[in-house]
């Protein structure tokens, strides 16, 4: 009796986050220029559960990839958080969202990150210590760390972003601190000054080891500015 109430609780679940999925991928090609979900039907069918208990997808079809961070930031900021806050306390919830940045931006998802907060002008995301992301001395890649604390800044960054404004990224400096070894957090914050004209702002991303200690450091510099307007 235990057992099959556990499959129902499963199936419940699964169908759950299957509408909440095709709802929130609709949100994002709505919210992200350029970014479009596939119909409803090809999509639902890409849709498997993944992990005893839960659920996650396998795939959700994306035409454009219109979520690139450092190509342009866009007055989607809302959406974003929404999503996150949708998806990441369900079932596979985190892991449905991994799977959508994926498809939007795969080079930044070749780490295998996981998100593990995302709110307006603050993200943290890990990287697995895997082989990888691996140099050959056995310990974190340095572009891997690159990769993990741009996303992070990114990711605050454009959370907090006030409707209208837009960001490239025009440099980053990295500091190597220590070997990195085990799972790696970056963690970034930032506040959005008032953006009137094109402005350049810093964003600091660290990246701890699993004591918590800074094994690296990134700066960040952004180059936000007004969205044009279009003219008819």
């Amino acid at each position: 009796g235990g057992h099959r109430a556990d499959i129902g609780a499963a199936r419940r679940a699964r169908k759950r986050t299957e509408r909440i999925a095709m709802g929130s991928a609709r949100g994002m090609g709505k919210g992200i220029p350029g970014m479009h979900s596939c119909d409803d039907g090809g999509a639902r069918a890409e849709l498997r559960p993944h992990l005893a208990g839960s659920v996650q997808a396998s795939s959700i079809s994306i035409q454009h990839s219109a979520f690139s961070l450092q190509r342009s930031l866009s007055s989607s900021a809302a959406r974003l958080v929404t999503l996150w806050r949708t998806l990441h306390p369900l079932p596979g919830g985190r892991w449905l969202f991994a799977r959508l940045f994926a498809r939007a931006v795969p080079y930044s998802a070749s780490t295998r990150p996981t998100v593990l907060r995302l709110e307006a002008g603050h993200a943290e995301v890990s990287i697995p210590d895997r082989h990888a992301n691996r140099q050959h001395l056995g310990s974190v890649h340095a572009i891997a760390l690159m990769n993990v604390a741009e996303m992070a800044s990114g990711l605050a960054m454009t959370a907090g972003l006030p409707a209208g404004v837009r960001g490239i990224v025009r440099e980053i400096r990295m500091e190597y601190l220590k070997k990195a070894r085990g799972t790696i957090t970056a963690v970034s914050r930032v506040e959005i000054p008032s953006i009137t004209g094109d402005t350049d702002v810093d964003v600091t991303a660290d990246c701890l080891d699993p004591s918590g200690t800074v094994v690296a450091r990134a700066t960040v510099r952004w180059r936000l500015g007004l969205t044009p307007t279009k003219t008819t």
